[in-house]
């Protein structure tokens, strides 16, 4: 049996050790079976992808002669460069396991991590902790808002909605107020010099600065605005981002209606005045209409909420009893296989009382983006909330590149309900009325609530509402 390379070049070591009258180390002649007959025992790296878990304690012995001329002939006679060995396991496989790096934040850290002379992840535990701490801030609060105002824009799979944009622009300044807070004392968000942080909230708010924040709003924010030009100027930001770009003079036009109408509002407030120094009488009568047209427009929001928003026949069907009660069939099909409940599902139905119908998505061409997709679904059941007591329902999402989402609902109403209606993505749906008297009504339901294909397309995801 040939010995192996590393009995080969412990062959000195062998040599020396037998002139020192020490039993040699390696394979003795005997019996195959015998302990004399064991391979000599194979020194790890720490690296080394067949190393076992105390590959590292052994590394740390294998500081002499014979190791360094072994990683040196493995490693093509030069040793590797810093971060070198690990972007080459990057590219394949590492361990027989598939290394692909995946989501953003994992792949900046692995890729800032390949340097460490760069100084991207800290000088410091603590610093590398604070770093970790932005990184996720950024990515539970800023991300979400700049997206909801930013998509709209480019018509990346978002509707424009006055009320989200309205809320997500006062998460959006919440979030922001802090960062520039921090940076009064800080010209980067972790230590004297630029980290992956940077690096990572910079991604965040680019085209926030670039589409959507003009230099009336970001006025208020002006240690953010220094740091965001900062970077803008750094030669690495250049070669990636491109050349460095003022913030708009105006709103884009998605929003500039909303900034005229708030002029609008604030123009009125001083015109109230003005009638109460006026002493002609004969002008009362206009002037009675034109404050009375002003208290409407002033009053709108309030009758709004003052009206009631269910008419007096639809508040009676919601609050008459039926011997199906809505809250029992969602811990019936929440607590039980949707096969071991239907036929008493069926059974129990109320025709006087409850009706289906299935919703289809307007503009299901635009969901080219799973995720974007998946996010605006959930927002539409966020959206929904009011509806839970009239509403029990599922949302699917179907097909690839475009997705499409549907949604079935079973309604305690013989229509819509109101509730619905008023929702902010109301328009942007279709619905209709199935008749679940049919057998092929009856298989409509069971389709959207447990199919795995919904008209030949694979559900990607199904959300119910509850």
């Amino acid at each position: 049996m040939p010995p192996a390379p590393e009995a080969a070049a412990a062959e000195p070591a062998k040599q020396a050790d037998a002139q020192a009258g020490e039993p040699p180390s390696g394979p003795q002649s005997g019996a195959e079976g015998s302990p004399s007959a064991r391979p000599p025992r194979r020194r790890q790296r720490r690296d080394d992808p067949e190393a076992g878990p105390d590959a590292g304690r052994d590394a740390g012995r294998d500081a002499g002669p014979v190791h360094e001329a072994r990683t040196n002939e493995e490693e093509g006679g030069q040793s590797p460069a810093p971060g070198e060995r690990a972007s080459r396991q990057a590219g394949g496989k590492e361990g027989g396991k598939d290394s692909t790096r995946r989501e953003s934040n994992a792949i900046a850290r692995y890729v800032a991590g390949l340097r460490a002379d760069a100084g991207l992840l800290g000088a410091s535990h603590y610093q590398a902790g604070q770093i970790d701490q932005w990184i996720y801030w950024a990515t539970n609060e800023l991300e979400a808002p700049c997206a909801a105002l930013v998509y709209p824009i480019f018509g990346w799979g978002v509707q424009f909605n006055k009320k989200v944009a309205e809320t997500a622009r006062a998460d959006l300044f919440k979030g922001l107020t802090i960062l520039n807070e921090h940076l009064l004392h800080n010209t980067f968000l972790v230590g004297e010099r630029i980290s992956l942080a940077d690096i990572s909230l910079f991604s965040s708010v680019f085209n926030l600065f670039k589409h959507y924040l003009d230099a009336a709003s970001a006025a208020a924010f002006p240690n953010l605005v220094r740091w965001f030009k900062t970077l803008q100027h750094q030669p690495t930001f250049v070669a990636v981002a491109g050349a460095p770009f003022e913030l708009l003079a105006a709103p884009p036009a998605l929003y500039s209606d909303e900034k005229k109408a708030d002029k609008h509002k604030e123009e009125k407030a001083p015109k109230e005045e003005k009638p109460k120094k006026e002493e002609k009488p004969k002008e009362e009568k206009p002037k009675k209409k034109k404050e009375a047209d002003d208290d409407e427009e002033e009053e709108d929001p309030a009758l709004k909420e003052e009206k009631p928003r269910l008419s007096e026949a639809e508040a009676a069907w919601i609050a008459k009893k039926s011997p199906m009660d809505l809250d029992t069939v969602k811990r019936l099909f929440s607590n039980a296989k949707f096969e071991d409940v239907i036929a008493q599902f069926w059974t129990d139905f109320d025709h006087s009382t409850y009706t289906m119908w299935e919703a289809t998505y307007n503009y299901n061409d635009d969901n080219k983006i799973d995720w974007m997709t998946a996010n605006y679904v959930g927002g539409v059941l966020q959206r929904l909330e009011e509806s839970r007591k009239v509403a029990y329902g599922v949302f699917t999402i179907t097909g690839d590149k475009p997705f499409v989402v549907q949604g079935f609902f079973l309604f305690k109403y013989n229509e819509i309900p109101t509730f619905v209606k008023d929702s902010a993505d109301f328009d942007c749906f279709t619905y209709k009325q199935v008749d679940i008297t049919t057998e092929a009504g009856k298989d409509r339901v069971k389709t959207f609530w447990t199919a795995e294909q919904i008209d030949g397309r694979p559900v990607i995801e199904r959300r119910f509402f509850k």
